[in-house]
């Protein structure tokens, strides 16, 4: 009994430790880019040996993944469990769409600095894209199972492209506005034609 009472705080201190190291790297990704963050500096910014380190993560590789699993997951979860809370039976469908659209927005919000080296790593990473991708073909799945629900309504025929294709669009406006500040004329138009575009493109009037 005194040795399962003396394994319980180790436990807790080793979860500790592991969260502190994933807090740690998930600032110095989104601050400094993956290249520029060593496991040296990992370790010394969350106050830990570089041994201490490596009982933990095999390298800042095996972190950074761990990191954006984590983000991801969450990120798409949260949309999708809030996407089916929407009562499409109440509400119109272009404040649905926007809805959905603005809580893209939001996810997107969370750790921007993390999000925008993840998006530059997955063209050179291999198991960064295939991460990002499997969840992406998720979050369509999700989406198509979402528009589904509308079948009677929907002009479309192939209605499982036809969410493949407004996921990534969502996803590109999404960056565009939300990670990399690119200089539109004005996000609440573009938003508003996106809403549009995707109503159109989707529903019978």
């Amino acid at each position: 009994m005194v040795k399962e009472n003396n394994e319980h705080p180790k436990q807790e201190r080793s979860i500790q430790t592991r969260e502190l190291i994933i807090k740690t790297g998930l600032k110095l990704f989104a601050t400094e880019g993956f290249h520029d963050t060593s496991t040296k500096k990992i370790a010394k910014a969350a106050g830990i040996s570089i041994g201490n380190f490596y009982n933990y993560f095999k390298d800042k590789k095996e972190l950074i993944i761990e990191i954006f699993r984590r983000n991801i997951e969450q990120a798409h979860s949260t949309v999708i469990n809030a996407m089916f809370l929407l009562d499409i039976n109440t509400k119109d469908k272009k404040e649905l769409l926007r809805d959905i659209l603005n809580l893209s927005l939001e996810t997107h919000k969370i750790d921007p600095g993390f999000h925008r080296e993840i998006t530059k790593m997955k063209f050179s990473d291999p198991d960064i894209r295939a991460i990002q991708e499997a969840e992406e073909k998720k979050m369509q799945a999700h989406f198509l199972a979402f528009i589904i629900r509308y079948k009677d309504d929907l002009k479309v025929t192939d209605i499982e492209s036809a969410s493949q294709l407004i996921v990534m669009t969502i996803e590109e406006v999404t960056h565009s506005i939300i990670l990399f500040n690119k200089p539109l004329n004005d996000s609440a138009k573009i938003i508003n034609s996106l809403i549009e575009m995707i109503y159109s493109f989707l529903f019978k009037e």
